[in-house]
């Protein structure tokens, strides 16, 4: 490289840049929230004994008749979660003049080139939808090649707010041998089935940028019966 100056150039600006993003005492330095920051999560847990009566219940009448006496029960626990949205990094696509290394792979060392912030990079409170999420004037490309890394540090902005709720209903039943249960479990994951959008589309080069095409699971239910003996 030592004969292409503006090379040269590039892999000083490179050096710099390095420095200062992991130089410990600057308060400029690459260190920010991480994917799931406790700081910005709240989870209420909730269980419940529930008495109906000997007979009552989901299972039917007969099964209960194999031991006489015998008092069946629910259990209902559900956990209530609220999170931050996921955490967002600006990037973009360097183009070969801005590149300052061929590296592609990330394991290897591959570059990850951030535009520059000039402005609130999230979008208007009116205007914010998952179409339009940023805002697309206040992220900026470089557009000097000696100067490829922007300003925008890492996990900077995030996307929506993640809330869901899990339930569980599970009943015990005593069976006629000896120190045996029989138990009936009702999973239920989203229970609201809200629609719990992953994160927006960080990388300015892109068309979708700052657009939200994916969520995570919908509503899921699962049976399950275990046997104690």
């Amino acid at each position: 490289m030592s004969g292409d100056p503006s090379s040269s150039a590039r892999l000083t600006s490179a050096s710099a840049w390095c420095l200062r993003a992991w130089d410990g005492p600057c308060p400029g330095a690459d260190r920010r929230c991480k994917q799931r920051d406790d700081v910005d999560a709240a989870t209420a847990i909730e269980r419940r004994r529930l008495e109906f009566g000997k007979h009552a219940g989901l299972v039917p009448h007969q099964v209960h008749g194999l031991v006489p006496g015998q008092h069946a029960f629910r259990q209902l626990a559900a956990i209530n979660s609220v999170y931050a949205g996921d955490p967002v990094t600006f990037t973009y696509t360097a183009g070969t003049a801005f590149a300052v290394s061929g590296i592609q792979q990330d394991f290897r060392g591959a570059n990850i080139y951030r535009p520059n912030l000039v402005g609130d990079p999230m979008a208007p409170e009116g205007q914010r939808s998952i179409t339009n999420w940023f805002n697309k004037d206040a992220v900026v490309i470089p557009t000097d090649p000696s100067q490829p890394f922007g300003n925008a540090p890492r996990n900077n902005v995030r996307g929506p707010l993640v809330w869901q709720i899990d339930m569980a209903l599970s009943k015990n039943v005593t069976l006629p041998w000896r120190a045996s249960q029989l138990e009936l479990r009702l999973e239920v994951f989203n229970l609201m089935n809200r629609a719990n959008f992953r994160a927006p589309n960080g990388n300015r080069s892109a068309a979708g940028f700052g657009t939200i095409t994916s969520t995570y699971d919908p509503r899921q239910l699962q049976l399950g019966v275990k046997v104690r003996f």
